[in-house]
């Protein structure tokens, strides 16, 4: 939790960063920050340090991803940006998949601290090839550096960035509240699956948001106008299969409806992509980074608005009452429906903006 929060608070700074200094030196300084953290936790026996080990962990969190999208952007046209964005998203989750194996193999041979001081030897050897391989945008092409707090305002006064932001918490804080915490609590203990079937669920839904990227990315390449669309018609189902399954209560047919409605959750993830296509499309290049964070921290602020409440909901109710996990689900329903409600919003407000533009261009609206 303290990693995921620290990784959302940072999102907005680290942008600015990413705009001012440039992926390769962030990408380093991440890199060289992660693996620090590695061996804070690994050697640590005190859980103070463990804890400052977790905040400097999530600092280096927070810098990797916008720096990726910042590379990509300035590596490809706008064409192929959401395909590799969605590569990138891809690649992060198969890698959570296959370290998973050899971590536990390793933790169980060479122990807690050998484990983790290599694998900060492993990440401290990635920032220096970044370090020495990559390379920014000429210096030539560079946009003006600018303060945190004008970037963020600049950033924040496109609608298209808002848009993006409340895109991003519509499709990516419900899949990320469920695989990070309650998504097998809930299918155990709330809607009463075996073991076996919620792993499967669980398994299923992981699968589908790792082979769908691709997909969702060559839709966005070919159909920009609808990308907004597709994003809001994916978190329409995911909210109103979930309010089904609230309203239903005990009667919600499980194998029918609860197990559907996860693997949908799970189809959000890789289409958050467009909330990013839609910033590299609009924003200047001088913010873009910074409102790249803007729409990043979105889905994870609310990601963890929604892991706190539930576990309040779940401490006062009690953890193994099946109604319980329905109250906090209706928690989770309701920040879904304000996040659709913005988008929305913004949406239109995007489209209006973009037609008097074309308008006072005297280009066909």
């Amino acid at each position: 939790m303290l990693q995921l929060g620290i990784y959302a608070a940072l999102q907005v700074p680290a942008g600015a960063l990413v705009d001012r200094f440039g992926p390769r030196r962030t990408l380093t300084a991440a890199g060289l920050l992660t693996g620090t953290a590695q061996v804070l936790f690994g050697l640590t026996h005190h859980y103070p340090v463990a804890v400052a080990a977790r905040i400097v962990l999530g600092c280096g969190d927070a810098l990797t991803f916008v720096s990726v999208l910042r590379v990509a952007l300035i590596s490809v046209d706008r064409q192929r940006y959401p395909t590799l964005v969605a590569l990138t998203q891809l690649i992060g989750l198969a890698g959570n998949l296959v370290a998973t194996l050899p971590l536990l193999v390793a933790l169980r041979t060479a122990g807690w601290e050998a484990t983790f001081c290599g694998l900060a030897i492993a990440t401290g050897t990635a920032a220096v090839a970044v370090h020495i391989g990559l390379r920014d945008a000429p210096i030539s092409t560079r946009p003006p550096r600018m303060g945190l707090a004008r970037a963020a305002m600049l950033a924040w006064q496109r609608p298209e960035a808002r848009l993006g932001y409340w895109l991003h918490v519509s499709c990516v804080a419900m899949p990320t509240t469920f695989l990070l915490l309650w998504g097998y609590p809930y299918l155990t203990r709330g809607a009463g699956m075996g073991e076996a079937a919620a792993g499967s669920v669980l398994f299923a839904g992981v699968l589908l948001s790792g082979a769908l990227p691709l997909v969702s990315g060559w839709w966005y390449r070919t159909r920009p106008a609808a990308r907004a669309p597709t994003v809001m018609g994916v978190a329409g189902a995911m909210t109103a299969m979930w309010g089904l399954v609230v309203a239903l209560g005990a009667r919600a047919p499980i194998p029918l409806l609860v197990a559907p409605a996860f693997i949908v959750t799970m189809v959000g993830l890789p289409a958050c992509a467009a909330a990013f296509a839609i910033v590299r499309d609009s924003i200047d290049a001088a913010v873009v980074s910074t409102a790249t964070g803007i729409v990043n921290v979105g889905g994870y602020l609310a990601a963890v608005v929604d892991l706190v409440v539930a576990g309040l909901v779940l401490q006062l109710l009690g953890g193994e009452n099946p109604a319980a996990f329905r109250v906090a689900l209706v928690a989770m329903v309701l920040v879904q429906v304000v996040a659709l409600i913005r988008a929305g919003v913004w949406s239109r407000r995007t489209r209006l903006r973009e037609r008097a533009s074309r308008t006072s261009a005297g280009l066909p609206r």
